[in-house]
């Protein structure tokens, strides 16, 4: 079995979901900067992405509805992830983003994955409660494997095209969905 994973935001979408989200709460400035510090290593992806969370307090449940509804397959994607497909490959998407926008952005440009491992924010009359659940919150406990991969050589997808080992990980067989978590 050919498993191939990608991760969401900034890979098959080139919509970053917090932002979005953000914007329409008016906290995108202070996300960005918990964002900055998760880069730099001054915060843990665990904690970043609760303070972020936390920010999204009250937004009503419609207006993040809205905001997942912009998230958009970047270019290509869609024909990628359906050649790989089509090819027998178990695709699955590995995102510390939220399930909600993956799967607005899968249904938008029709296509379908085998499945998606995702975070969820937390709704309670009507709004976000600012919590966050799902199996990627701890995502920053990767190993010394994930972090710095090996260089496999060049892989094509069906179509020939050169699949990077930055956008798409492609393996034989199984992998831990927690040890590629924040990739």
């Amino acid at each position: 079995m050919t498993l191939v994973a990608f991760d969401f935001d900034g890979t098959l979408s080139d919509s970053e979901m917090t932002v979005l989200l953000g914007a329409r709460r008016g906290v995108a400035e202070e996300m960005a900067a918990i964002t900055e510090q998760a880069m730099n290593d001054e915060i843990g992806y665990a904690e970043s992405l609760r303070r972020r969370a936390r920010l999204l307090e009250g937004l009503p449940e419609d207006r993040a509805e809205a905001a997942f509804d912009q998230v958009r397959l970047r270019e290509g994607a869609a024909e990628l992830v359906g050649e790989l497909r089509a090819a027998g490959a178990t695709v699955v998407v590995l995102t510390g983003g939220f399930e909600r926008g993956v799967e607005a952005a899968l249904a938008a440009a029709g296509v379908e994955v085998d499945a998606v491992v995702a975070n969820r924010l937390s709704v309670a009359d009507g709004a976000l409660t600012g919590a966050v659940e799902g199996p990627l919150i701890e995502g920053g406990s990767r190993s010394a494997t994930t972090r710095n991969p090996p260089s496999p050589p060049p892989a094509t997808g069906p179509s020939g095209r050169w699949l990077n080992s930055r956008s798409c990980w492609a393996a034989r067989g199984c992998a831990d969905s927690h040890e590629l978590a924040d990739g």
